[in-house]
């Protein structure tokens, strides 16, 4: 019985996981990279890039508790965003099989010029946009 009731949790957990499309609404983001790419090029910002997978618990913490964070958000602005699941449309050097990936894009030079692997808390997080931010600009 036990047994059952286990596998019974673990498959409501995996049907009510968040899918990246999910994400992406839910927090205002692109889901497709090529059409974020081409607004920060054209606006001249910064690109970040949240890649996940389903199911993945550290994604699904990350996108509840990091990227809705009010101080994020502040952090965050002037950025364009995108959030995708890893088996998604997008460059193969911004691809990796680590999840959740958060890459920070110039589209100038279409590089990546900070990375962060796995569940972050909102002022580690804070302290990866600034590095970001600082890295763009020492260009």
């Amino acid at each position: 019985m036990k047994r059952i009731i286990a596998l019974l949790f673990f498959l409501s957990t995996i049907s009510f996981a968040i899918t990246a499309e999910d994400a992406a609404f839910t927090l205002d983001y692109h889901d497709q990279f090529d059409a974020a790419f081409k607004q920060a090029k054209e606006e001249k910002k910064l690109l970040m890039l949240v890649q996940i997978q389903n199911p993945c618990p550290y994604c699904e913490k990350f996108m509840e508790n990091t990227l809705p964070d009010p101080k994020v958000k502040a952090a965050l602005n002037n950025m364009v965003f995108v959030i995708l699941d890893k088996s998604g449309k997008m460059p193969e050097k911004y691809r990796t099989g680590v999840t959740p990936l958060t890459v920070f894009i110039d589209p100038s030079k279409d590089e990546s010029v900070w990375e962060t692997i796995g569940y972050i808390k909102v002022d580690a997080f804070l302290e990866d946009i600034k590095e970001a931010k600082a890295a763009v600009a020492k260009d």
